[in-house]
């Protein structure tokens, strides 16, 4: 029977039972395997033999994927790719896939949640009107969403679904994705913006939907930071990187 690897806390967190896909491989005449360890070393021990690798987050390095012996797959259960080193595996001849249609709504739905969470000023009020508080003068100023611009990093499956939901709340949305085809925001009534300054210069709600690559990482560094205006809402349902965090509070 073909072994297939299960691997990574948050695979487990999602799936604590892994009896469907149990089912699922014996159905395919393979077996499911949970390897739980973080050490690289004992972790090759488990899975040189691996016919397949499923994975969330778990780091797949060149070397791990430069011991596999017989590995026909390596699938990540998210929309994200980056914890696998794809050049070895190409180099391996594995082929890599993500989970590329996962809660696409449910991410946009949340991004929208933070955004009127923090919009509207709610983790400062929560503390106050649960000690009996009701002065709200220092959360001023908040702004009416009206007319507001709503900009978009990466208009892909996550970021499409997002648009109608900003546009509910009567804010323009506008978007930066050099990989979309000038139809697609043109169908989606969305304003493109073909240099992401000027996306970062108009936008009054940021949200992100892109990809963590090496074109992405510190997307969002001090220069585009500084770009913003200073009361520009961030918010970043993608992968942390993309953001270089101590330049943003900078």
């Amino acid at each position: 029977m073909k072994k297939i690897v299960f691997a990574g806390d948050r695979l487990f967190m999602k799936f604590p039972e892994l009896g469907y896909f149990q089912e699922r491989a014996a159905e395919a005449g393979g077996r499911v395997v949970a390897v739980h360890t973080a050490d690289d070393e004992a972790f090759i021990r488990e899975v040189r033999d691996a016919s397949a690798i499923a994975v969330i987050a778990r780091k797949l390095t060149a070397e791990i994927i430069g011991s596999l012996e017989r590995c026909e797959l390596i699938l990540t259960f998210s929309v994200g790719y980056d914890c696998v080193d794809r050049a070895a595996a190409s180099e391996k001849g594995i082929p890599v896939c993500n989970t590329p249609a996962y809660c696409s709504d449910e991410v946009a739905n949340h991004a929208m949640t933070l955004i009127l969470a923090l919009a509207r000023k709610i983790p400062l009020t929560i503390p106050v009107t649960r000690a009996a508080g009701w002065d709200y003068a220092f959360t001023r100023p908040i702004y009416n969403f009206q007319a507001k611009s709503f900009g978009i990093i990466g208009l892909g499956k996550i970021g499409r679904r997002i648009v109608p939901k900003a546009r509910g709340f009567g804010m323009k949305p506008m978007a930066y994705d050099p990989y979309v085809e000038d139809d697609i925001f043109a169908m989606l009534e969305v304003e493109r913006k073909y240099e992401l300054s000027d996306l970062l210069r108009e936008a009054d709600y940021l949200t992100i939907h892109a990809p963590l690559t090496p074109e992405t990482f510190h997307m969002i560094d001090e220069q585009a930071s500084s770009t913003m205006k200073a009361h520009t809402v961030l918010v970043n349902t993608a992968r942390g990187s993309i953001v270089d965090q101590a330049a943003l509070v900078h």
